[in-house]
């Protein structure tokens, strides 16, 4: 007689099922090592974290001061974090360069006034 297919996909599945049923040993698990389970209750304390970062740290209230006219520092008259008044003096800048262009423009007037004396001329 044939075999059907569905008789052998019975068979087959019944064949590969039939290991899975084994056990290990005949004491039925007696002779297992048993694992201690270890309970403890958490310890509850305050604990700080410190994490150090790379910043800047400015004040709530700051004021940039910017210089209007270039040149060089020769004296600084405050501190930083120090309180002014409208009026003090805060810096005071290497009067050479000032001088110098002084000194040009002032010649520059002589010379348009040399140059062209009838347009000074006041009519009174």
């Amino acid at each position: 007689m044939p075999a059907s297919p569905s008789r052998a996909v019975y068979l087959t599945s019944l064949l590969l099922a039939l290991p899975a049923c084994h056990t290990q040993g005949t004491d039925g698990g007696a002779g297992r090592e048993q694992q201690k389970i270890v309970a403890t209750a958490p310890l509850a304390r305050d604990t700080t974290v410190y994490q150090k970062y790379v910043c800047q740290i400015h004040a709530r209230r700051q004021v940039n001061i910017r210089a209007l006219e270039s040149g060089y520092l020769e004296a600084i008259r405050i501190r930083e974090g120090q309180v002014v008044k409208a009026g003090e003096e805060l810096f005071k800048v290497v009067p050479t360069i000032y001088e110098a262009m002084y000194a040009a423009d002032k010649a520059d007037v002589q010379l348009a006034q040399s140059t062209h004396p009838a347009d000074h001329v006041i009519d009174g």
